[in-house]
């Protein structure tokens, strides 16, 4: 059984109420700030989690969104969830296995080389 963990103390998730309340702020700049968020939660992961997918972000689909986690580690499975956005959980995460786990990230890295190379066009 897997782990699943808050945010490392001092690094907050972006809040999106403030964009909605004003109406006024771009949501542009909400997303920039998202990334920020996950890109400080992934250097934390790498800097003090262990082995080859620390730091990777895995994500699983809910509802009309995503669930979002970072590893921290895959023996034992540690993961940490992404509160950002619409902050949804995968309901099964504490079964997830390091397999299921890598096999995540394998599928995450061909995305992001499929988009890079531009064959999405």
């Amino acid at each position: 059984m897997g782990k699943v963990y808050r945010e490392p103390k001092g690094i907050e998730p972006p809040d999106l109420g403030g964009f909605l309340r004003g109406g006024k702020r771009d949501m542009r700049e909400f997303f920039e700030l998202e990334r920020e968020y996950e890109g400080r939660v992934r250097e934390w992961a790498r800097a003090n989690g262990s082995g080859k997918c620390r730091g990777e972000v895995v994500r699983f689909g809910v509802a009309d969104g995503k669930a979002s986690y970072v590893v921290l580690s895959l023996r034992p499975v540690r993961l940490i969830h992404l509160s950002a956005g619409d902050g949804y959980r995968f309901p099964y995460v504490e079964r997830l296995t390091a397999s299921d786990i890598r096999g995540r990230v394998e599928s995450e890295r061909s995305l992001a080389k499929l988009f890079e190379s531009g064959a999405g066009d």
